[in-house]
């Protein structure tokens, strides 16, 4: 006689591991997530080379000035007469803007539930850079006079990289 166990038989079906899970992309996603990277490449960009500023005043017409001469400029001027807005975007501000867009926007592609909420909040900032961005070259003589005097590649570089960081946020949280 086969020796019973008592227990009866069993229906045990093995769960897939939560290991096995895989991440679910779709195409908005992926689509939003490369439209960020190309946002924060114009960013960085205009940054590090872009020309911001080309001087059409006396003994400076025609030089040019990228993102750090005008940091530069600023630093050193110690009549107190730089105009707040611009110096705090130069010295920091801008640099703080471009990295908390690309933080929140690398954040919002983990896992997480507030994936949507983060996007949104990129979207945002992303806005707020650009209104920041404009504030701060309007300080040089006013907006309509930088942009139509002054205005180089790397500050459209950078209005456009943070338009599109934005566009891409939509995109994926949408």
């Amino acid at each position: 006689m086969a020796e019973s166990s008592g227990y009866g038989a069993s229906s045990f079906q093995p769960t897939p591991a939560i290991v096995d899970a895989k991440p679910t992309w779709s195409t908005s996603v992926v689509v939003g997530a490369l439209v960020s990277a190309i946002g924060a490449a114009l960013v960085l960009f205009s940054y590090l080379t872009g020309t911001w500023a080309t001087s059409t005043a006396g003994d400076f017409d025609g030089v040019s000035f990228d993102f750090s001469d005008l940091r530069h400029l600023f630093a050193i001027d110690t009549s107190g007469d730089a105009p707040a807005m611009a110096n705090a975007y130069f010295s920091w501000l801008g640099w703080v803007l471009f990295a908390a867009v690309v933080l929140l926007l690398l954040v919002s592609y983990a896992p997480t539930p507030a994936q949507t909420a983060l996007r949104l909040v990129g979207m945002l900032v992303s806005g707020a850079a650009i209104v920041l961005t404009l504030a701060s070259v309007a300080q040089f003589g006013g907006l309509s006079n930088y942009i139509r005097d002054v205005s180089g590649a790397g500050f459209w570089l950078a209005i456009s990289g943070f338009a599109v960081m934005a566009l891409g946020a939509g995109v994926s949280a949408f």
